[in-house]
């Protein structure tokens, strides 16, 4: 049961959602705006985890029980299934008649799922983040939080192209091309992966059908181009298992984790839109526990975060604003070498990676000693 303390949050958080997708998806901004005053509607996510009691968890519930095969009028209004009839009068009332109907399995999918999504297209912004700090001289050890079914640690066996360059596999089946909207990345070519570690609280894998179909879930229905990416993206992380998940608390499992790898290789911990999910005392100990290892051996960092998460959100304040409107991430990067921290602002970035605004050498640094 929905208090009426949570339930307002609630409304504020289906009002923001309807501004956030007003842009992207007619269907999201629409049941976003009418579902802010149909309680019993939202109530149904009185069974997730709070931090997971949000509108895209249920949108993405809805939309895996219509993936499954529910035949039902709401994909009328679903193109990933579909649909093709536009958001009309009528809409809200049909998508509560299907929470209505289908109420068993989309409490089930509430109870046990969490929005996970592990877009490929992030790592427009990633590669070159990772052969900024990294380079091509020594072999890389990938440390993901929040990885999912792991389809970041797989960037290397992508294909891109900024501007008139391009890197990668030439076979590749996932291509990324973001719009340059700045400088194009000068550096590109990073060392050979040597492992490839997530830790996630509920990490997927790429060949359980069941887990697939909830990443594709977590898609928004109208884009279908990201949808086409993420199941190429799929196919490649199941033609290579050699991503070793870790199952838990990232606070937990970060330390023994980077210590692990091997000798020889930079650990780069990468996380994306993930901070957002942690609260603000389990940030500071992520920092602290970068900053100790740090002390250990060389490491780097690369973060790709909105929500305005320092360090990069104090570095990006330096910048003119660039009018690009609210929807960006900002993309930095952290290295510790020989006692000494360098925080840098490596770029603004559409959070799905249709365009990137490279700052490369250029951004803002601050630089700090950890010993």
């Amino acid at each position: 049961m929905i208090v009426n303390e949570q339930l307002g949050t609630l409304r504020e958080r289906f009002r923001w959602f309807a501004t956030e997708a007003r842009e992207r998806s007619e269907l999201y901004h629409h049941l976003s705006a009418t579902l802010a005053d149909r309680p019993e509607v939202m109530e149904v996510l009185a069974a997730a985890h709070p931090n997971q009691q949000r509108p895209n968890l249920l949108f993405a519930a809805v939309h895996d029980v219509l993936l499954s095969g529910a035949d039902d009028p709401l994909a009328e209004y679903y193109p990933s299934v579909g649909g093709t009839r536009p958001v009309g009068a009528d809409t809200t009332e049909r998508f509560a008649a299907f929470v209505r109907r289908f109420a068993d399995p989309i409490d089930q999918r509430i109870r046990t799922r969490a929005t996970q999504t592990n877009e490929p297209g992030r790592a427009a912004g990633l590669r070159p983040a990772l052969a900024s700090v990294a380079g091509s001289d020594r072999p890389l050890a990938l440390v993901e939080l929040g990885c999912s079914a792991g389809l970041l640690l797989h960037l290397d066996r992508y294909r891109y192209r900024f501007g008139d360059v391009e890197v990668g596999p030439a076979g590749a089946q996932v291509h990324i091309e973001p719009q340059l909207r700045g400088a194009r990345p000068e550096q590109l070519e990073i060392g050979r992966v040597a492992a490839r570690t997530g830790i996630d609280r509920a990490p997927l894998s790429p060949t359980a059908p069941d887990d697939a179909r909830w990443l594709q879930a977590c898609v928004w229905p109208e884009d279908l181009p990201r949808m086409r990416r993420l199941a190429d993206a799929l196919d490649i992380a199941a033609a290579h298992m050699d991503v070793h998940q870790v199952r838990g608390d990232l606070i937990d499992h970060l330390a023994p984790t980077v210590r692990a790898a091997p000798a020889d290789a930079l650990v780069c911990v990468l996380h994306s839109a993930a901070l957002a999910y942690l609260g603000g005392q389990d940030r500071t100990a992520v920092e602290r526990q970068l900053d100790e290892l740090g002390t250990e051996r060389d490491l780097a960092r690369v973060g790709l975060e909105g929500g305005g998460f320092d360090p990069f959100l104090t570095l990006e304040a330096d910048l003119p604003d660039p009018a690009m409107g609210a929807e960006r991430f900002v993309l930095g990067a952290t290295t510790w070498q020989d006692g000494y921290r360098e925080d840098r602002l490596l770029a603004r970035m559409q959070p799905h990676g249709a365009w990137l605004d490279w700052l490369g050498e250029a951004g803002p640094v601050q630089r700090s000693t950890t010993g």
